[in-house]
């Protein structure tokens, strides 16, 4: 036994152990602070889904069904010493149907500051409420479609602006330019499953443009025949597609699902308060 080379190992044992930092380790992802606060919608519906994005950072998360939401801003997060913030930051608060909203968070060398809208713990001062800009109704004749006995089904889908014009992106058919003839309907399994969503319509269709106004809702009537649909049986939820046409950050649009004109099954995730339909098919 070579006994000289003990020290050596004992040096290396200390160093390896002693080391508030340790080199053979992954680094400790460290919280830095939380920004949390309520989100609320101004004509009552449940606040649930509302994506608040965190623009520095680039991440984004959904407040829970009373409106909460709570970012955790980790070390990980940053790259060497940008993990300092300076300057102000915008939060923002985005439903697809509402008014997209934010506010500001003001920092200097990685420390919040205290401002209108945040206290210097991170909390939220204010309860953030979001304006409503559509109502969107769809609704049936019947609530059980059975295939093959020419069954015909009626659906219904009005659009209203609640307070102001809005402009929005549905996919169409038509007939001639600037005709449309159908409007494609999304047709959702309940309990959701990606695989078996439908859309009806959506061969050939292009984005289409419409306004709406107080006076001036959009209405669409579809007639769908029992013995011309193969779905497989179980409840469904129908709903139309529609993008509002607005100013919103790319990156939000990409976490929340928006691909226009490529949206077919994406679009189930692009959080939004709709009246939607519910109908069971049987074979």
């Amino acid at each position: 036994m070579k006994i000289k080379n003990i020290p050596i190992i004992i040096i290396l044992l200390i160093l390896f152990f002693g080391c508030t930092e340790n080199p053979f380790m992954e680094p400790e992802d460290i919280v830095i602070m939380e920004i949390k606060g309520q989100v609320k919608l101004n004509d009552g519906s449940q606040p649930d889904q509302v994506y608040v994005w965190f623009e520095k950072i680039n991440q984004g998360l959904y407040t829970d069904q009373d409106g909460n939401f709570v970012f955790s801003i980790n070390s990980s997060m940053f790259v060497g010493n940008e993990y300092k913030l300076n300057g102000s930051v915008k939060l923002y608060f985005y439903l697809g149907n509402y008014a997209l909203d934010s506010c500001y968070l003001d920092f200097a060398d990685g420390k919040l500051l205290e401002n209108y809208y945040f206290q210097q713990d991170g909390t939220m001062k204010s309860t953030k409420y979001l304006k409503k800009l559509l109502n969107i109704e769809t609704t049936v004749s019947d609530t059980v479609f059975k295939a093959g006995i020419g069954q015909i089904l009626e659906i219904i889908v009005n659009i209203e602006a609640v307070y102001e014009p809005v402009d929005f992106w549905i996919m169409a058919r038509f007939l001639r330019p600037s005709e449309p003839i159908y409007y494609s309907l999304i047709f959702q399994p309940e309990p959701f499953s990606l695989n078996d969503i439908l859309i009806h319509d959506v061969q050939s269709a292009q984005p289409y443009r419409v306004t709406v106004d107080m006076n001036n809702p959009f209405l669409s009537i579809y007639y769908l025949a029992s013995d011309t649909l193969n779905f497989k049986q179980g409840q469904y939820r129908i709903f139309p597609f529609i993008l509002i046409d607005r100013n919103v950050p790319d990156q939000i649009l990409q976490e929340v699902g928006y691909h226009l004109p490529s949206y077919y099954k994406d679009f189930h995730i692009l959080p939004m308060k709709r009246d939607d339909a519910f109908i069971q098919f049987e074979e």
